[in-house]
């Protein structure tokens, strides 16, 4: 009775392992963040042709994975505001996206927010607002 009870608790684990694996973790849209990023750029007219973005706040490894190697991590807002203006689109969480605007006075911003993302960021451990930014032709 044990070895049964011992292979019975053994296929009821690989059951709902691969259940949550393949069902429940691939639809909880909210946890993949850069995945949800790369999506909002792929539908966008010019994403072939795109070649400079720039990140602040939200600096995790899978959005350059997602992103690629050409996207330009910055950690500090000053650095960000002397630069920004060279990069077709921005990727700014909340905290900074509230101080980038107050900063930079709105009318002459020349970029449009196209996308608001929320999402858990399960690496930190909280949640995150991430806004994208395309620069426009004014």
């Amino acid at each position: 009775k044990i070895k049964f009870l011992f292979f019975f608790l053994i296929g009821y684990a690989t059951i709902f392992t691969l259940f949550v694996y393949l069902k429940i973790l691939p639809n909880l849209n909210k946890i993949w963040i850069s995945e949800n990023i790369s999506n909002n750029f792929k539908i966008q007219p010019d994403y072939n042709y795109i070649k400079k973005v720039s990140v602040i706040g939200y600096n995790e490894p899978s959005l350059i994975f997602e992103l690629g190697t050409n996207t330009k991590v910055f950690y500090n807002i000053e650095n960000f505001l002397s630069s920004y203006k060279e990069f077709d689109y921005l990727i700014i969480e909340k905290d900074y996206y509230i101080k980038f605007i107050e900063i930079v006075n709105n009318d002459e911003l020349s970029y449009i927010k196209i996308k608001k993302i929320n999402g858990f960021n399960a690496a930190k451990g909280r949640w995150l607002e991430v806004y994208i930014l395309k620069k426009t032709n004014k």
